[in-house]
């Protein structure tokens, strides 16, 4: 039986990236402390101001540094159900100005997590034997909720070129290159399958073609959010591409079906070894997969989705998560929760 590891938000804090609950409260400091978050231009002074200003009518209180702030992903999903729904979000405001601020607030997301890449010598060697174990052959795949990419980057870097990384990597959707904007398909036997369920910073996406670049060098999110030009042009013409950065509760779709690839697997938690060879004898800690309700039998799951219901129970311990029962299989909507845990232990 195969094992995946999926790393949330604490697998790239040791790297110098901030948490989930961090990202908010940087961008309140950075508003508070700079003239301009975005740039020294009269549009990007701009910027930052509406940026301010639709903040504080979302989140009466926002600056105020006593009040706890919620999860930045929580802003987005709310932002893109009320987008959804066609819902006013805030009083006196259109859709445009819900689409601008999801805008502003996306690119204030990556200026804090840009600006938290500063892990040094000390924790190179960690992500070294980390992604040396990821190497072993002994992982089927990687799931990952982070935007950041301080793991495929260092994965990538024994390929060189995005034609070697698109013959081992299977990113669970075709891409482009963003150089000469050949498209890859999934290759049939890859080496590592690794699914980025909420997008990331090297991913840009074309509104009008759906097509998604994957730049295997290095962040490309800054890109969306200059003028239009051949560096942000997609190959069907349009301009310029958009951020890849996909809020939990609208990446059901995407999410549900890559993981169902991983229905078999169980979780280990074993992590890289601690004295940095590629052999591990410790015995894996394992944890029960999250079940999902299908036609009310509980299968195996990477992920746990069941229908919204009242009939719907789930039973915690502190080792694993009992099977779903559920009395209404056949409900429309499903609310999907994610395991997160280190991908690595002390």
């Amino acid at each position: 039986m195969g094992c995946a590891v999926f790393m949330g938000a604490g697998a790239s804090k040791p790297l110098g990236y901030p948490l989930t609950s961090e990202i908010l409260p940087a961008i309140r400091d950075e508003l508070k402390n700079k003239t301009t978050l975005f740039g020294g231009s009269p549009s990007e002074r701009q910027a930052t101001e509406d940026l301010k200003r639709l903040l504080n009518l979302l989140l009466p209180g926002f600056h105020d540094e006593s009040l706890k702030l919620p999860l930045v992903t929580d802003i987005l999903s709310l932002i893109d159900h009320s987008l959804t729904a066609g819902g006013m979000l805030i009083p006196g405001k259109t859709s445009t100005d819900l689409v601008n601020l999801r805008r502003l607030l996306e690119r204030a997301i990556l200026n804090v997590i840009e600006s938290g890449e500063d892990y040094t010598d000390r924790e190179q060697p960690v992500l070294d034997a980390f992604c040396k174990w990821l190497s072993t052959g002994r992982i089927d795949g990687i799931i990952s909720t982070n935007y950041d990419i301080a793991i495929e980057r260092e994965l990538f870097k024994p390929y060189g070129t995005h034609q070697g990384v698109s013959r081992d990597f299977d990113f669970g959707i075709r891409w482009r290159d963003p150089n000469y904007s050949r498209l890859y398909q999934p290759p049939a036997d890859p080496r590592f399958k690794f699914y980025k369920l909420h997008g990331s910073l090297n991913w840009l996406r074309c509104e009008c073609c759906e097509h998604v670049y994957i730049n295997t060098y290095g962040e490309i999110g800054v890109l969306a959010y200059e003028e239009a030009s051949e560096a942000n042009l997609c190959d069907c013409g349009h301009a310029p591409l958009s951020t890849v950065l996909v809020a939990p509760r609208s990446s059901g779709m995407f999410a549900t079906r890559t993981c169902w690839q991983f229905g078999s697997m169980r979780w280990n938690c074993c992590g890289p070894p601690t004295n940095g060879s590629s052999s591990d004898t410790r015995s894996p800690r394992k944890i029960s997969p999250f079940a999902r309700c299908s036609s009310g039998r509980p299968t195996l799951a990477a992920a746990r989705i069941v229908p919204e219901s009242p009939s719907c129970k789930r039973e915690k311990t502190k080792e694993r998560v009992q099977p779903i029962s559920c009395s209404s299989p056949n409900a429309t909507t499903a609310r999907t929760d994610w395991m997160a845990f280190s991908a690595w232990r002390a």
